[in-house]
């Protein structure tokens, strides 16, 4: 680990911002919490970036038959107004093209794509990833304690 990365990883167990109980634990412990994905952290945040083929992969069968012919023409002339296999959400462009066909398959008509185009937005990281380090070992824990 570099060493400016115990600029950020020192605070974070001194401090335990988000009350994981770092105090309490072993090396090994603190260091598989912040390198966790999912629980216990649960940390989301918004996406950069969606494959085409997750999108398409999220319409539901059933639920894209049922859209009438103006809706399916919306969808798809905005996945052909992409000649790149992904949607780059940073770009504003890219961003409303995710919400128009979110906007098709709003949760009254369509619940199941609905919910499978919501999640695309989210993505599940690491609290080592959300500060901006990676790859925090048992060996950095116990050397960030020592400096405490």
């Amino acid at each position: 680990m570099p060493s400016n990365n115990y600029s950020v990883l020192i605070p974070e167990i001194r401090d335990d911002p988000r009350g994981y109980g770092y105090a309490g634990q072993t090396d090994q412990l603190v260091a598989d919490t912040i390198n966790a994905v999912g629980a216990p952290t649960n940390i989301s945040v918004r996406r950069k970036s969606v494959e085409i083929a997750e999108l398409i992969e999220g319409f539901d069968k059933t639920e894209w038959q049922a859209r009438d012919a103006p809706d399916r023409h919306i969808i798809q002339e905005c996945l052909r107004s992409l000649v790149v296999g992904t949607l780059n959400l940073r770009l504003r462009s890219h961003r409303a093209v995710l919400d128009r066909v979110k906007a098709v398959f709003t949760a009254g008509v369509a619940p199941t794509t609905s919910a499978a185009l919501a999640a695309l937005d989210m993505e599940t990281i690491s609290r080592a990833a959300e500060l901006g380090i990676a790859g925090v070992t048992a060996s950095h824990v116990s050397s960030a304690r020592t400096r405490i």
